[in-house]
């Protein structure tokens, strides 16, 4: 499979994009949709170096120029947005504007006649990252694409997409890992303990990136805390705004804000777990759920992350 990745479990997404090819019904732009950390990148990616492969086989040949230069990072007929940024400016897309991260906006890009393969392909990661002037600016090109162009974006959050822009695609929907064989990937990739692994797989809630994330910060230390600090909003107020603000010291605000979400996820497991212990599924508990969902939500509508969490800890303490 493409480079060793983990796309075996994706076998209906990797069937659509196969048939596509194959009854040359190829779209002029794909949305990969899917959780946070579930192989949407490395899926794009696939799309991209098997549409530029020369052989056009049921994969990337691996042996071809076009191939090897992809796999060098020096193929001159795709550009792929950087992932750093925290959101896309017209800079990104259109030429003579703010700053870009890219060496060539994508709009200019995708005008140029291919080098080497018989298309220029753009990839945008997280497409929701993208504002409303260069959304706009975009959208022409996605109404009227250059014959040879082809885009790939990919989002964890379509609903802060324009919806003109995702008219414009073909949706392919990413599913997540079931937990069963996310347990046992993580406990033969990293020899993990049985218990470890079966934590780690229920935490990451199928998304293999997160379980890694995990596991390279030691995550499984703030998930034990949590258990048992349960029962003492006091103690996990004071514990999870430590955790967020110690995070803020040495990073910037998206990764304070994954750290935030990954604790709220947390909380949810935890109370999910209390209510199959108890085989009761009281009113009270179900409100206080939907009030961490909804604490989530506030984060990614900018609330700071430590007033959100806040108001999901005082939610247990009702229930």
């Amino acid at each position: 499979m493409f480079n060793g990745c983990d796309l075996q479990f994706q076998e209906d997404a990797l069937r659509t994009i196969d048939e596509d090819i194959r009854q040359e019904r190829l779209n002029h732009a794909y949305m990969i949709e899917g959780m946070y950390g579930i192989g949407k990148h490395t899926f794009a990616r696939y799309i991209a170096k098997r549409i530029l492969c020369q052989n056009q086989k049921e994969a990337p040949c691996q042996s071809c120029r076009s191939c090897n230069l992809f796999d060098s990072g020096n193929h001159p007929d795709i550009l792929e947005i950087s992932r750093t940024s925290e959101r896309l400016v017209i800079g990104d897309f259109a030429e003579g504007r703010e700053q870009s991260s890219a060496d060539t906006p994508v709009i200019p890009f995708l005008r140029l006649v291919p080098l080497i393969s018989n298309r220029r392909v753009v990839i945008i990661p997280d497409a929701e990252r993208m504002e409303i002037e260069p959304a706009n600016a975009f959208l022409k090109t996605l109404e009227e694409p250059p014959k040879s162009g082809f885009i790939i974006m990919t989002t964890s959050i379509r609903d802060r997409i324009v919806p003109t822009i995702i008219s414009r695609c073909r949706r392919i929907q990413l599913k997540p890992l079931p937990i069963n064989k996310m347990k046992s990937i993580i406990q033969k990739r990293y020899e993990l303990t049985h218990e470890l692994a079966e934590e780690i797989a229920a935490l990451s809630d199928g998304s293999l990136g997160l379980a890694i994330q995990m596991l390279s910060e030691n995550v499984i230390e703030d998930w034990e805390w949590i258990c048992n600090s349960w029962g003492n909003s006091e103690e996990l107020i004071e514990g999870l705004t430590f955790r967020v603000e110690k995070t803020g010291k040495k990073s910037d605000n998206e990764s304070i804000r994954k750290t935030a979400l990954r604790l709220l996820s947390m909380l949810a497991l935890r109370l999910r777990r209390q209510l199959r212990e108890s085989n009761r599924y009281p009113e009270s508990t179900i409100d206080a759920l939907d009030r961490i969902w909804e604490s989530a939500e506030q984060i990614h509508s900018n609330v700071p992350p430590p007033l959100a969490i806040l108001q999901a800890v005082n939610a247990l303490a009702y229930q």
